[in-house]
């Protein structure tokens, strides 16, 4: 029998404030899982469908950073039994199992709807997930 393979994900995290003050840290994950997808955003597309799931339970680490302002919805078009996430252009959002932060994730994810919030500007949204696939 094959073994599982396992996939670590690391997230830094630094801050500076122009003077000698600078601190850093580190989160690192490990699972079975991992979705890494790069998502063509046309201007102005609605609820793009993406097929991303995972259960929400098991999730150890997602990213997402996208070039426009973008939202993601989960599980539906209005996030009804799901998540709606913001995303600010070029600003990573992140999230980690043992970064001592609630879940964003409410429920099981089966599907993804992105819209990109510009009319007038394509970009691309990049989505990571670490998670643990089998129980």
């Amino acid at each position: 029998m094959a073994a599982n393979t396992e996939f670590t994900a690391t997230i830094r995290i630094s801050y500076t404030d122009g003077s000698s003050n600078a601190v850093s840290g580190v989160v690192t994950s490990t699972a079975d899982g991992i979705t890494n997808r790069i998502i063509p955003l046309a201007a102005g597309v609605t609820d793009l469908e993406v097929d991303i799931d995972f259960v929400y339970t098991r999730l150890k680490e997602f990213f997402a950073l996208a070039t426009q302002n973008c939202t993601i919805e989960t599980n539906a078009t209005d996030h009804t039994g799901g998540d709606l996430i913001t995303l600010k252009a070029d600003s990573p959002y992140w999230w980690s199992s043992t970064g001592g932060v609630a879940n964003p994730f409410s429920a099981a994810v089966t599907k993804c709807y992105i819209t990109n919030q510009n009319a007038s500007v394509a970009g691309q949204i990049q989505i990571n997930c670490l998670y643990d696939s089998t129980p």
